[in-house]
């Protein structure tokens, strides 16, 4: 496996920024619940492993303080968004723009919102993509949404021109390390097919 940079690292690196000496922390906002019911939406505070250059390890760790996060403050899980009463990607955007005004000090704002799975229709027209928007914070330079839509995941990018003029950089990055991990991943399950037959 070559063993590349995150998007984020690669960003810093190309204008002479290195990935070791920062303390890179994102904003994840949450549909927070306490048992089964929903507590509105609150914010993770999360510090990336920019500095790991092998992107299983990095996905490890992400998945280790997310999941400590989880048990400090139990987030809803995608299943429990989408059946909750008068639930729309929409309104989760415009719930999580308000949680957003916390004036946290973060880099970049990542949210994850689950869409449907079956397509939608406009007067006949198919809907083919959904891209979500994350407002942008008081000295926030990006925001990331992912939005899941017909078994695909639809990447929405929106950068402060000021401090991200050049998002394309990033972009590129972002193609290329989700690339990268797919990859392995997919290596990963044939080795674990072949040791199983």
């Amino acid at each position: 496996m070559c063993i590349r940079d995150s998007a984020v690292a690669r960003y810093l690196r190309a204008h002479h920024v290195s990935p070791s000496i920062l303390d890179f922390r994102v904003g994840v906002p949450v549909s927070l619940r306490h048992g089964e019911s929903n507590e509105g939406i609150g914010e993770w505070i999360l510090e990336l492993p920019i500095w790991e250059r092998d992107p299983v390890r990095r996905f490890q760790i992400v998945r280790e303080r997310t999941t400590a996060l989880n048990e400090a403050n139990p987030a809803l899980g995608a299943r429990s968004l989408t059946t909750m009463g008068g639930w729309t990607a929409s309104r989760l955007f415009g719930q999580a723009a308000r949680a957003l005004s916390s004036g946290a000090a973060v880099h970049l704002t990542v949210t994850n919102v689950p869409g449907p799975q079956e397509p939608l229709y406009l007067r006949g027209a198919r809907l083919l993509e959904a891209f979500g928007n994350v407002p942008l914070r008081r000295n926030g330079g990006l925001g990331l949404a992912v939005v899941s839509y017909e078994g695909r995941l639809c990447v929405g990018l929106n950068a402060d021109f000021d401090l991200v003029g050049d998002l394309e950089l990033f972009t590129e990055g972002l193609q290329e390390s989700f690339g990268e991990l797919t990859r392995e991943a997919t290596r990963r399950r044939r080795s674990i097919a072949l040791v199983g037959s």
